[in-house]
């Protein structure tokens, strides 16, 4: 069994963030959900974006939720992701579900300005999806959900 560590206000709150998932996947057909990658000894926000590479273990997790597609001239939901000038990487994970229609937004996939010490562009594209995932080399990694805060 895994080790959940967390509050009730953790609980609470990832309980309310699933009621509102569901309610809004109810309602849409599309959904794009943000996913970032920790390395060992990682332990913030910005750490955490400066990824661009990913391990073997997080593309056979992707390869397992999703299709690798090339973004240029996708025709099907991009979940904010730019299909005309490879502004956000060329490629990204999607996926199909019950007619619904999911695109990954990889944080290590997406190009980051040499400049942009914030990661801003990455960020914005995990952190407006609805729901994200931290996928973390190692299960005893230190996570604070607050990291990412969007919608």
């Amino acid at each position: 069994m895994p080790d959940f560590v967390g509050s009730q206000k953790d609980y609470r709150k990832a309980n309310e963030k699933i009621l509102q998932f569901d309610k809004y996947n109810d309602e849409q057909f599309s959904i794009k959900v943000g996913i970032v990658y920790q390395d060992l000894n990682q332990s913030n926000e910005i750490e955490i974006l400066s990824n661009n590479y990913m391990s073997i273990e997080i593309e056979n997790f992707l390869n397992l939720i999703g299709e690798l597609v090339q973004l240029k001239n996708f025709n099907k939901f991009r979940g904010d992701l730019d299909i005309k000038t490879d502004q956000h990487g060329i490629y990204s994970y999607f996926s199909t579900y019950q007619n619904h229609q999911i695109m990954f937004n990889v944080a290590p996939m997406i190009p980051s300005d040499k400049n942009d010490l914030e990661f801003i562009q990455r960020k914005s594209l995990v952190s407006n999806a609805l729901i994200y995932i931290v996928f973390q080399e190692e299960n005893n990694l230190s996570y604070q959900g607050e990291f990412f805060v969007g919608k």
